[in-house]
């Protein structure tokens, strides 16, 4: 189920924006669950477990763009944000908060239908599961949950968020399977995805996971891996 969230002062309008998002997930994707709210103080008291917040910009007290701050400070770059707005040229002001979309009121249906199919499209990907073999039997992960692939002797293991795994295959056949998404190759034996990585250093990388992990980077790979990482934040 994707879950999206609505932050508008206007009655009215969460009304008409609740209806145009349901139609167009009837039509376009999975079942869905809609929550509205009048403040960014009344959604910063709850969970905010959302894949989607959609935010008024214009709202008294703590407007759209402070409250995408603390939903990045909270939540990360994980779930999506889209602005919706009156002011066409408050478009300047939302490049920051890596957001999916930026939502005129004065051409609703055709920025809201464009959003939307980023958005799906996105969602898609984060919850595609992808089929590995090990000794053990058969498992599924999803791209977002491998930090990152590494030949350790003449085995093949990828570090996953909840652990390590030893799997069959080789690495290219990996990066095959995984071409899709965001994976890099920074030195030979070594498979990255883009997601963790904190820091393109000269000779390395810096991962954002919780051992501090650094993989070398070749002399020759660092144009396309620098090439690579800045393709990755410019689509997420």
């Amino acid at each position: 189920m994707i879950n999206i969230a609505i932050t508008e002062d206007d009655i009215n309008f969460i009304k008409q924006y609740k209806n145009m998002i349901s139609r167009y997930m009837q039509s376009h994707g999975p079942e869905c669950r809609i929550d509205d709210y009048s403040s960014p103080e009344e959604i910063l008291a709850g969970s905010m477990n959302y894949d989607l917040f959609c935010l008024d910009i214009e709202m008294p007290g703590m407007n759209g763009l402070e409250l995408a701050d603390e939903i990045r400070s909270r939540c990360g770059n994980t779930p999506d944000i889209a602005f919706v707005t009156a002011k066409e040229n408050a478009v300047y002001d939302v490049f920051r908060y890596n957001a999916l979309g930026f939502v005129r009121k004065s051409v609703l249906e055709k920025d809201f239908e464009e959003m939307m199919g980023r958005f799906l499209k996105k969602w898609k990907n984060r919850t595609k599961k992808y089929e590995f073999i090990s000794n053990n039997g058969i498992f599924t992960k999803t791209a977002a949950e491998i930090i990152y692939a590494e030949v350790y002797g003449h085995k093949l293991q990828i570090c996953c968020t909840d652990g390590t795994y030893q799997i069959r295959g080789t690495l290219n056949e990996l990066a095959q399977k995984l071409e899709d998404e965001y994976f890099i190759q920074p030195y030979k034996g070594y498979l990255v995805n883009c997601r963790y990585i904190e820091l393109v250093g000269q000779k390395e990388l810096h991962l954002k996971a919780g051992d501090e992990k650094t993989i070398p980077i070749s002399k020759h790979q660092i144009a396309e891996v620098r090439t690579r990482f800045l393709k990755y934040i410019k689509q997420e």
